[in-house]
């Protein structure tokens, strides 16, 4: 898939994939979403899941895993910068809460 909208990029052609987020691409290219007019493609959301207790045993892990929040974008372009520049995430992670203090602190804190 990615070899075909590289090549139709490239050649400046249109082109049509079936693409899914987070992915690398969306950060690479300026891609955009066609409307789903039928209702094919629906959203998803991700879960996160853990053991009943959690909160009264590790209230800081259930806390944190609670309240994380990070843009899909964000996750795009560290995947980008890991596979074209081979950064690995333990220093993109780094670097995206340097970058992101405040937003990093008020998800701590809301406990």
């Amino acid at each position: 898939m990615i070899a075909e909208l590289e090549n139709k990029i490239a050649g400046e052609e249109p082109v049509i994939i079936t693409g899914w987020r987070p992915h690398s691409m969306y950060a690479q290219y300026d891609l955009k979403f066609l409307e789903d007019t039928r209702g094919h493609f629906q959203l998803d959301n991700v879960y996160v899941i853990s053991y009943q207790g959690l909160e009264e045993a590790k209230s800081t892990a259930y806390n944190i895993m609670s309240n994380w929040s990070i843009e899909v974008s964000d996750l795009e372009e560290m995947v980008l910068a890991y596979e074209q520049d081979g950064t690995s995430f333990d220093v993109l992670a780094e670097q995206w809460v340097e970058e992101n203090r405040d937003k990093v602190d008020a998800m701590l804190e809301n406990k």
